[in-house]
């Protein structure tokens, strides 16, 4: 009932982020003297010593390489680029940049041992840097990058203007003359280029992407690209088309191109809020299937097929990351009445549910300015890497798992309460 509820309010965004604000205003008064954090037990916690607020970004970057954090410090205004080093247990500074937000940060990742890249608006427009943390050497690329190919060898960029028009959650507040300065893809699209010469290989404007199956209230103009990412084998790209029809919310779909054959195709329409990749043919969402929001696993790989997680039912939308090693997922919930963000692994093989902790946030926390805990997998798949706000600021832990967390049954004490986007 409460899925429809919040399903419903969709067409009406202003209501909605109305009830909302009420709603989780009420619970915080009511948890305000509930523990701050849950653990799971055997779980450790280490933290970052930053003074000021801070946090990493989007889930589907990996920011641990070699025992160093990379991470985002709020400065006043200004937003540092930074790297903690875990065995020295030092701070080092990297760079700061003016393109960034709450969600999805500066991009800043890796792009192997000892480089790394994030986005900037540098020499007046929108660039992504490469940095050699070596010698300090830096290289701009003429575009701003989305998602790099997991060998870095390419890279995804999309037109942030668009982007922080209809999404600006998502997008860059660098505007000169009411414009973000870049070199954008035709018309509103995509492209993906070559790294090392920048060399364009492809690019889908937005009137090819609506044409794969046009739909009522989809125009150039109320339409964005968004969550772009590779396989990883690199051989395929997957994207969310996201439209926001006039007084009826907002539609999406997932869409695939197939690197070799150059062919875009839908895998999922409807609604699309998170996705991963499993593998090179297989995609973990949760979207709207069978008129549910749920989780669902999609292979791409010849004739479509979609497998459902029941034992999911009922959690509510989250950001999912894979471990290959121990193929498990871990996700997150949103904020429940008591504010508390749950973190959970999903065992694929076993469909068993594990509670690592839960973290309350303060409702201060809430809309644009919210922090999600965007979990993602490190080193051999013990430890998770999240955002949170349960000591009153931002800031960033790695919680280190237990050899025998994956044959416990400790399951979870209550499914969160489905309140999403």
């Amino acid at each position: 009932m409460v899925s429809k509820l919040v399903h419903r309010l969709n067409n009406f965004p202003r209501l909605k982020s109305l009830l909302k604000r009420v709603y989780y205003y009420m619970g915080a008064v009511l948890s305000y003297w509930r523990p701050k954090k849950y653990l799971a037990q055997g779980v450790k916690l280490i933290g970052i010593p930053l003074q000021n607020p801070a946090f990493f970004g989007y889930y589907d970057l990996i920011p641990v390489l070699d025992d160093q954090i990379l991470y985002h410090e709020i400065r006043h205004t200004s937003v540092v680029l930074g790297r903690y080093d875990i065995k020295r247990d030092s701070l080092i500074d990297i760079a700061e940049s003016k393109a960034w937000n709450y969600q999805q940060g500066a991009r800043l990742g890796w792009l192997g041992k000892g480089i790394v890249y994030y986005n900037d608006l540098s020499h007046g427009a929108l660039k992504t840097v490469l940095h050699n943390l070596s010698d300090q050497s830096i290289k701009y690329l003429d575009y701003a990058a989305a998602s790099f190919s997991p060998k870095g060898d390419y890279f995804a960029t999309i037109d942030y203007n668009k982007v922080s028009e209809l999404n600006p959650e998502y997008g860059y507040q660098v505007y000169i003359n009411d414009r973000i300065p870049m070199a954008s893809p035709p018309n509103e699209g995509l492209s993906i280029i070559e790294t090392e010469n920048q060399k364009i290989l492809r690019t889908y404007t937005i009137q090819q992407i609506m044409a794969i199956s046009p739909a009522p209230g989809q125009t150039a103009s109320n339409s964005e690209i968004n969550h772009v990412t590779f396989s990883p084998n690199s051989k395929s790209l997957a994207f969310v088309h996201r439209w926001y029809p006039e007084n009826a919310g907002r539609k999406s779909r997932l869409i695939i191109d197939k690197l070799q054959v150059e062919q875009l195709e839908i895998v999922l329409d409807g609604m699309i809020s998170h996705y991963t990749w499993i593998d090179d043919n297989r995609l973990f969402v949760y979207g709207q299937y069978e008129n549910i929001n749920q989780f669902i696993t999609i292979n791409i790989n010849g004739p479509k097929t979609i497998e459902t997680h029941p034992e999911l039912t009922g959690f509510g939308d989250g950001h999912p990351s894979f471990d290959p090693i121990h193929n498990r997922m871990v996700l997150d919930s949103y904020p429940d009445f008591f504010r508390y963000q749950s973190l959970y692994t999903y065992d694929l093989n076993e469909s068993q549910v594990r509670l690592i902790g839960k973290f309350r946030s303060p409702s201060r926390y809430f809309g644009a300015g919210r922090c999600d805990l965007h979990p993602r997998w490190v080193g051999d798949g013990n430890a998770v890497v999240i955002d949170t706000t349960f000591t009153g600021k931002r800031g960033i832990i790695q919680l280190t798992l237990p050899d025998d967390f994956g044959s416990r049954e400790n399951g979870m004490a209550k499914k969160p309460d489905e309140y999403g986007e």
